[in-house]
């Protein structure tokens, strides 16, 4: 006699916490009408990571006719780190954006071109 297995596939989505990085701990229990079973093997999970809040700029000021100044707070809610900080700019009367990424380890990319988000 070979044996029955049974295979029931459920996806269930429950919104448990909004907060990035909740450690949960999920088990399952069958029930019958009469009894309840045992419970599986607890299975511990973190939710994903999540964007920091907005940074503060506190400094805008031209330097000279070519370059300006700017200084910024980190901003207030910040799961674990922040990798990157992206400046965006446009030249007078130009539609299209420059970037620049500046690295919390003093690095920076300067002015690449990137699309205006719609």
């Amino acid at each position: 006699m070979s044996p029955f297995h049974m295979v029931i596939s459920i996806n269930l989505y429950v919104s448990l916490c909004t907060a990035p990085y909740t450690k949960y701990k999920i088990w399952l229990k069958a029930f019958t009408w009469k009894n309840e079973g045992k419970s599986s093997r607890p299975f511990e999970m973190v939710t994903d990571v999540s964007g920091p809040s907005a940074p503060l700029i506190t400094n805008l000021t031209c330097k000279d006719e070519t370059s300006i100044y700017l200084q910024w707070d980190r901003p207030e809610v910040v799961y674990k780190m922040v990798d990157y900080y992206y400046i965006y700019y446009q030249y007078d009367e130009q539609t299209e954006l420059r970037e620049v990424a500046v690295g919390m380890n003093g690095s920076f990319s300067k002015g690449s071109r990137v699309s205006r988000p719609s």
